[in-house]
């Protein structure tokens, strides 16, 4: 009950703390030196370790992907892709910043109370106990930290909260506000906390270089607290992409980024939809492609520590991989920090994908994205067709090794994935809960749900069994696995909960079934044998 009031209090606090209180701290800004511009077309020194360039297909329907090795050969790929799908207004069907006409073409403080770390020790012998006599993030799975906006270890609570980050003293009878620093803007704030350092996750921070040039969208900083009154960003990087989600095990944190590049600088619309206009407006465009860099295509970053800016591209071309089967021109970047430690803009890994969902075990993350459609670049035939076959791709990352997150395998199942409850790893498998076709695609009750189970062989993630049938009509609503026994809810008018039996991965079952009105969103364990 006591943790419970001090929560409270906490909340309350930070609550009054944030209306029309001046700032009891303020981030300082060094003057900033600018690195040497990062050289696109180098290869860098090392490779990625593992194998997964084999040819053929994985899981059900989708190919691995292969390692690029250097940035000249990363470019050539990408720039082949586009010249593909390029037309006349551009990619995708989007066009760029130019329209063409005729001949021509146009533009389009801190605070007074602060001590050191000693001072809030708390009287007891024994360090606090997290679950035990302080609560902590609900996670997943055990031993895997999942951002928040509030962490504590017993004795400090960190809170963010309008756009500051709070700290607590939660030592005393009564816990005690003894500080907080202006963030960075953002739509979205989490925290990991370890040691005496915060490290901040953001998204939406809309900052733009000190050259203009480069817009950055996600953020990761690390925040020294270990005095309340003096906190501070010791280090930031800024990358022009939207942060997805992060995931730490013991210290070390894993980031994953998405970034969409922007359309190029020489695309150009067509003045008419006569033939010679839309031939010409093509070739300008391809002609766009020929000549594009790699700076065109990958998100770049800026890093400021001590005082001192670096600024380059997010990417490692050694350890980047696209796919056999083009899927879309996003890319997803899973960058590996020690919290304790200090951010390396190198130590990413980039895979040409999407970034949906995000699931980790102790070992592995697993990135999930939906099969890409150019779905209004094709026929109705082909539409109905591709719906049919409606996928969504996994990649996995071995984030166990001493390097960091390094891609390992891929693979396909049938259908879309709710959220990061629909994957489970357990003792090297890895366990799927998929419905065939979304609630507005397709035609109704066509829809049934799965748990598939995938096997890495190679960089492959290979099926090796599956049960199906489930919630025919149905779509999955809530899903958790436990072990080897999968819950697995769908819903349209009454609420089947399905007990998946996992003991063999091989042969998977359906071992019960229970029907309730209404649905269910969320499952959570709650002692043996009660969900």
């Amino acid at each position: 009950m006591k943790k419970h009031i001090v929560l409270a209090a906490t909340l309350a606090m930070v609550l009054a703390a944030c209306a029309g209180e001046e700032p009891l701290l303020t981030v300082p800004t060094a003057p900033a030196t600018t690195a040497a511009a990062v050289d696109s077309t180098a290869a860098p020194a090392t490779t990625a370790g593992s194998e997964p360039g084999s040819a053929g297909p994985v899981g059900l329907f989708a190919s691995s992907l292969v390692e690029t090795k250097t940035c000249p050969a990363l470019l050539e790929r990408i720039q082949a892709e586009a010249l593909e799908e390029v037309g006349p207004y551009g990619l995708g069907g989007g066009g760029g910043p130019m329209i063409m006409e005729g001949d021509a073409m146009f533009s389009v403080d801190e605070s007074s109370d602060g001590g050191a770390i000693a001072s809030l020790a708390p009287a007891a012998p024994r360090a606090p106990q997290a679950g035990e006599d302080f609560s902590t993030t609900n996670i997943q799975e055990a031993g895997v930290d999942e951002p928040d906006i509030v962490k504590t270890d017993g004795r400090r609570i960190l809170a963010v909260g309008n756009g500051r980050l709070w700290y607590v003293d939660a030592t005393g009878e009564k816990p005690e506000l003894r500080s907080s620093l202006f963030l960075p803007q953002g739509w979205v704030r989490e925290l990991f906390m370890s040691g005496d350092t915060v490290m901040l996750l953001l998204s939406g921070a809309g900052l733009v270089s000190g050259s203009g040039d480069n817009y950055y969208d996600g953020m990761v900083a690390l925040i020294d607290i270990s005095d309340p009154g003096r906190m501070a960003i010791t280090e930031s990087l800024q990358v022009s992409g939207s942060y997805v989600s992060a995931r730490l095990v013991g210290e070390r944190a894993t980031a994953v980024f998405t970034y969409y590049s922007p359309p190029l600088p020489g695309f150009v619309y067509p003045a008419s939809d006569s033939e010679e206009s839309l031939d010409r407006a093509e070739e300008i465009n391809r002609q766009a492609v020929r000549e594009s860099t790699l700076a065109d295509w990958v998100p770049s970053y800026r890093y400021e520590r001590g005082g001192t800016v670096e600024e380059g591209l997010f990417i490692d071309c050694a350890a980047s991989y696209v796919p056999q089967n083009f899927s879309g021109r996003a890319l997803a970047s899973v960058l590996t920090a020690d919290v304790t430690g200090s951010l390396d803009p190198g130590a990413v890994t980039t895979v040409m994908s999407g970034a949906d969902n995000i699931y980790a075990s102790s070992d592995s993350l697993y990135v999930t994205t939906q099969r890409w459609v150019d779905w209004w670049g094709i026929p109705e035939d082909a539409r109905r067709r591709e719906a049919e076959n409606y996928t969504t791709d996994i990649h996995k990352f071995d984030i166990a090794g001493p390097d960091g997150a390094r891609y390992a395998a891929s693979g396909t199942v049938d259908g879309f994935l709710l959220n990061q409850f629909s994957l489970s790893e357990h003792q090297g498998y890895l366990r799927a809960a998929s419905t065939n076709q979304p609630s507005w695609f397709g035609e109704e009750g066509k829809s049934e749900s799965r748990v598939d189970v995938l096997a890495q062989e190679g960089g492959r993630l290979n099926l090796v069994g599956s049960v199906g049938g489930l919630g025919k009509g149905e779509q999955i609503f809530a899903v958790r696995f436990l072990g080897e026994i999968g819950y697995v809810v769908t819903f349209r008018q009454t609420d089947p909960l399905y007990t998946i039996d996992l003991s063999d991965p091989t042969a998977p079952r359906t071992a019960g079934e229970l029907k309730i009105l209404g649905f269910s969103s969320y499952l959570h364990p709650i002692g043996d044998g009660v969900l």
